[in-house]
């Protein structure tokens, strides 16, 4: 439980930390442009002329630029020309100052003697802190909260029981019997208890909607107590190990609104209610 708790912790600081803030738009080519053609540089591997990628955006002098790039970047005021080898598929950017950014061209591939064009833009949107009262609605009812932090992504911790315990003296299926084959008669007295722990990640799709999913360790205990006192802990609706959930959230202005479903080993189901606030 300990290694799974600290993986999911380490996957939320890590979606956290990774959220980017620079982001490319307006990748585009210039099919009426020829200066890739009138200016041309030589691929030295394939011998074939060169394309030339222009890149606008503010401060463009604080990035480096990584990639089948050939000869040196070409700075000038707000943009910067870069020579890319034909068949070149990608782009790495970074700044210590403004964030980083790996680009694939949308999935095309660099052409020889053609220009493209796109802009860099730092994105200053604020992270938002979601703080949320959560209930899990199954065999049992079960409270708790979940808090997050978001911009365009983002990572979440969340946490409910039913704050119950369940004995188990001995265990039984769902049927009455042990695993020696004994027959077990109740009182008709039971108990149900419930934990979750989870961690993971916070993607707005658009305004004003986020999905939310994520893992961690869950345990629900179900057990009936004997007509002789003893509490038998019902072994096939019993369950712990890894949970799993998936939702969305609404938000209108501060408020959040949150539906969702939990499972536990795919064999411990709820659905997941939550009304909390953006900061």
């Amino acid at each position: 439980m300990r290694k799974l708790l600290f993986l999911t912790g380490f996957l939320l600081v890590s979606i956290v930390m990774s959220a980017q803030q620079l982001e490319v738009h307006d990748f585009e080519t210039l099919t009426m442009s020829a200066e890739a053609r009138t200016n041309p540089v030589v691929d030295p591997i394939s011998g074939r002329n060169c394309g030339l990628l222009i890149i606008k955006g503010n401060n463009i002098k604080e990035y480096s630029f990584s990639g089948k790039i050939i000869g040196e970047p070409e700075y000038s005021e707000g943009e910067v020309r870069l020579y890319m080898a034909p068949g070149a598929n990608y782009l790495e950017v970074r700044s210590e100052k403004l964030g980083n950014t790996d680009f694939d061209f949308n999935g095309s591939v660099i052409l020889s003697q053609t220009v493209y064009t796109m802009t860099l833009i730092y994105n200053t949107e604020r992270y938002r802190t979601l703080v949320m009262p959560v209930a899990a609605l199954g065999k049992t009812s079960s409270f708790g909260a979940m808090i997050g932090i978001v911009k365009k992504f983002g990572g979440y911790v969340k946490g409910h029981s039913n704050f119950k315990s369940a004995e188990d003296d001995i265990e039984c299926n769902e049927k009455g019997f042990t695993d020696t084959g004994n027959e077990v008669w109740f009182s008709g007295a039971e108990e149900q208890a419930r934990l979750a722990v989870t961690a993971g990640m916070l993607y707005r799709l658009s305004k004003p909607f986020y999905m939310y999913g994520g893992l961690g360790y869950g345990q629900y205990t179900y057990s009936r107590q004997t007509s002789d006192g003893l509490w038998a802990k019902n072994i096939d609706s019993s369950v712990d190990g890894v949970e799993v959930e998936a939702g969305i959230i609404g938000r209108w202005k501060s408020v959040a609104i949150s539906a969702g479903v939990e499972t536990c080993q795919m064999k411990h189901w709820e659905l997941n209610l939550g009304i909390g606030v953006f900061f």
